[in-house]
């Protein structure tokens, strides 16, 4: 199957820095990544 780099998403997961409390269980927070300014 081949790749389409003009209609990629990346789905990523990452914390606030700014966000306090417990280090064993942080606030994680999922994102999704769309490429909106191609030139395809």
């Amino acid at each position: 199957m081949p790749l389409n780099p003009c209609q990629s998403q990346f789905l990523y997961q990452g914390i606030d820095p700014d966000v306090g409390g417990d280090r064993n269980s942080p606030p994680w927070r999922m994102g999704l990544l769309t490429q909106t300014n191609s030139t395809c």
